[in-house]
């Protein structure tokens, strides 16, 4: 049977080859790719969305996208990292709606990632069954599955085989251009903006190197070959990692103590989803799956089913190996992951907390099975060979191997409950028999190819989609996702579901909620709720939150300080309260107005203009700022207090502000998008001009053309000196790091481009010189003169 395709070329088998994996990954999608669905929820309403969107709109419109306003009273978008200022395919949100947007750039994405799996596996094991295989269980393995909501994850696993092919490459082949392909693509990863995955990434080429120099399958040549590439990889980076180094240093989490960082660790009953994805619940609706996530808070990270097919070829592949140096380079990260996903109860897991460098730097150390995925994808394709090869010797290994699973699974309710999670009845036991029954398949595949391999390889095929891609089909995406019609309202030119910020004379006006609810208050309000004091953002200031209530860095406020009296919501130009059942009792300056979706919304009057002038300053420290913000005998129309920390070298510009009550006007001007802002003001007298956003390094003023010192005013926003008389205020926003990270990344990229040229050269040189070569034998071996298109060349001999 299929005999004919013994007509095919071996290249025409691959395309097709790569055409099935890219239908096959395709298939559990299919309502999402015609629109049907959205599988947008979370945070990609929450915050990846709005953040692209703002930043290639910054762009359209000619704005720095390196400052957004949208969130936290105005941040620093290039510091923070995820708004992945420098991915390029990020552009398609400033062109189309969001939804569609999402749409085809989850698409774009999952084909890029197939094609990288099956085009790796390829190369590795010559096997065009086993690249298919390889593509499915790469892509719809539990990492993409459980991650829709993080982008940064899709984006990062997306050229996760690629950087794994491309190591390959530098290790087997001398050529420059490889060394260059390979710092490029992890400067991809890089400007992903999710520093986590770039540091998995670069622990399993460490890894693998490490392996391959004990197993003296490399050279010092080939070790400097990958250390160039890695380094200029980082330095092409440098652009959008030093800004962000730099900011993380003075926000929330600068680094972690163990307990936090090993705080959504995998436990040891987690593991079980790697072989059976529902037996603690989780799926949705789909194939009759209804019970939600019975083992924790964290079900996007605690799922990490590979497979059991996958899994199954991948253990044959080890076995058949042997001394196969990927084969143990594998092994060797495998265990890794896994031990390290379990946190501190571990050795290793505490080893690697306080030696790895950076490693302090992340939480949610269960994604550290992102490497056992890829150990399983690339070895699930050798798999398929060896199986091919010798169908009937697998045979009863895999059945031994399916009836042993089936007596643990049906034993396991006796021995442990799991914790309690265990799903019981009959979820569970088909939670449970599932892997058992797909093994069983592969056994059927298995005894097919003993009479056919290429309908055995088609069945393999076929077990290993049904298996992965019921789990694709049934994951959360499917019943959390927001129906087209909810999406098109999120995304709309409408208010949020709270209606329109209370609007209030003096300028720009801003909401905030007591509570951080990603479920429905983010997705909702922040695409298009206006600017907020809140946000959600793991690098957020760490003076900007204690200050405004030690707000949590998904926006959650541990006091209520900003509706309990004060000045805070002020200076921060506060009109607006969404208000869940939690918050207390508002001060008699909050007015209730109304409620939405079991909220309380009140309104505030701000006694102070977004943008003004003040005639006194008092300056002090950042803490005794603070207290007089909550001081009920403050008067912040009389004077303003200046951080002495931020002006320590510019007293005597300040010196002159000393007479109380308001000093001028402010003529015009407003602050852009981009973060960068003109003023047109009259200064009756020596001044602080002070304008309603978050300061933070990185912050730059001139008056008339001429630097001046910027501030931080009130404890939270931006103040600028002016003297007396009519003067032209500009503010500009550049990020800490950007100056210095740009020059870096511009010289990474001129050697990576000398680099792609010197192998051009060399090569087209080695080319001319093999010709020369082969006409000096020829003419060597005929007498004849040598003749190269159809020009007589003469040489020197005499005859």
């Amino acid at each position: 049977m299929l005999h004919w395709a013994d007509r095919w070329t071996r290249r025409q088998r691959v395309l097709v080859g790569l055409a099935v994996t890219l239908v096959a990954v395709t298939l559990p999608y299919i309502e999402l790719l015609f629109g049907l669905k959205t599988a947008m929820y979370n945070d990609i309403n929450g915050a990846h969305g709005p953040r692209y969107e703002a930043v290639w709109q910054n762009l359209r419109q000619g704005d720095s996208p390196f400052w957004w306003k949208g969130i936290l009273s105005g941040h620093n978008a290039l510091g923070a990292g995820q708004s992945a200022i420098f991915y390029l395919p990020n552009a398609i949100f400033g062109w189309i709606s969001p939804v569609a947007a999402f749409r085809w750039w989850f698409f774009l994405h999952l084909w890029v990632m197939a094609a990288g799996w099956f085009t790796w596996s390829l190369r590795q094991w010559g096997s065009i069954a086993g690249a298919v295989v390889s593509g499915i269980v790469g892509v719809l393995n539990g990492v993409l599955v459980s991650h829709f909501i993080d982008t940064p994850y899709i984006a990062a696993i997306a050229l996760l085989p690629w950087v794994m092919l491309t190591f390959d490459r530098v290790v087997d082949n001398a050529r420059r251009r490889n060394v260059g392909f390979l710092a490029l693509l992890l400067a991809g990863i890089s400007f992903i903006g999710h520093p986590q995955l770039l540091w998995l990434t670069l622990v399993a080429l460490g890894i693998t190197t490490v392996v391959y120099l004990v197993l003296r399958s490399i050279d010092w040549r080939t070790i400097l070959r990958l250390v160039t590439a890695v380094g200029l990889g980082v330095a092409l980076s440098a652009a959008a990692l030093l800004p962000q180094l730099l900011f993380g240093r003075t926000s929330v989490r600068p680094k972690l103590d163990k307990a936090a960082a090993f705080e959504f660790a995998e436990e040891p009953r987690h593991l079980f989803t790697l072989i059976a994805h529902n037996i603690m619940g989780g799926a949705n609706s789909a194939f009759g799956w209804h019970s939600p996530w019975q083992a924790g808070t964290q079900q996007p990270e605690q799922i990490n089913y590979l497979g059991i097919i996958g899994l199954a070829l991948a253990i044959i592949a080890v076995a058949r190996l042997g001394r196969n140096r990927w084969g143990i380079a594998g092994l060797v990260i495998a265990v890794f992951a896994i031990l390290t996903s379990l946190g501190g109860r571990t050795p290793l897991g505490d080893l690697v907390f306080h030696v790895l460098p950076f490693a302090d730097r992340f939480r949610i150390w269960s994604r550290n099975l992102l490497l056992l995925n890829i150990v399983v994808a690339s070895l699930a394709g050798a798999g398929v060979r060896e199986l091919l090869r010798l169908p009937r010797r697998w045979l009863a290994p895999i059945a031994l191997g399916a009836a042993a699973l089936g007596i643990v699974m049906t034993l396991l309710p006796a021995l442990t409950s799991l914790g309690g999670a265990m799903l019981r009845g009959r979820e569970g036991v088909i939670a449970r028999l599932l892997p058992v029954a797909f093994l069983l398949g592969l056994v059927l595949a298995a005894y097919l190819a003993t009479r056919d391999r290429r309908i055995g390889a088609v069945a393999i095929v076929g077990v290993c989609l049904i298996d992965l891609g019921s789990f694709a089909f049934s994951g959360l995406w499917r019943s959390q996702g927001a129906t087209p019609a909810e999406s098109r309202t999120i995304w709309g030119d409408t208010a949020p579901f709270f209606g329109a910020i209370v609007d209030r004379p003096g300028g720009l006006d801003r909401w905030v909620s007591d509570i951080a609810d990603s479920s429905t208050l983010w997705p909702d309000a922040l695409a298009r709720g206006g600017p907020t004091i809140n946000g959600y953002d793991p690098l957020m200031q760490a003076d900007y939150s204690a200050t405004v209530g030690y707000m949590s860095y998904n926006g959650y406020l541990n006091q209520p300080l900003i509706w309990s009296g004060g000045w805070l919501p002020d200076v921060l130009r506060t009109t607006t309260l969404v208000a869940s059942r939690y918050v207390g009792t508002p001060a008699p300056s909050w007015t209730p107005y109304g409620t939405a979706n079991g909220y309380t919304l009140y309104s505030y009057s701000p006694r102070l203009a977004e943008s003004y002038l003040v005639g006194d300053v008092r300056i002090g420290s950042l803490d005794e700022a603070r207290a007089a913000l909550m001081d009920s005998g403050t008067d912040l129309t009389q004077y303003a207090y200046v951080d002495r920390g931020t002006v320590n070298t510019s007293f005597d510009q300040f010196a002159a502000i000393s007479r109380p009550g308001a000093s001028g006007a402010v003529i015009s001007g407003e602050m852009g998008d981009g973060g960068s802002g003109t003023w047109t003001v009259f200064a009756e007298r020596p001044s602080l001009f002070v304008t309603s956003y978050a300061w933070m390094e990185g912050w730059h003023a001139t008056v008339d053309g001429k630097p001046v010192p910027v501030a931080r005013t009130n404890a939270l926003v931006l103040g600028v000196p002016v003297p007396a008389g009519s003067h032209r205020v500009r503010l500009t926003f550049t990020p800490p790091g950007w100056t210095a990270g740009r020059n870096i990344s511009i010289l990474a990229l001129v050697i990576v481009v000398g680099l792609f040229v010197s192998d051009i050269s060399r090569q087209r040189w080695a080319r001319l010189a093999r010709s020369v070569r082969t006409a000096g034998k020829r003419k060597g071996a005929t007498g004849a003169e040598p003749v190269r298109g159809g020009v007589k060349v003469f040489t020197d001999r005499a005859d």
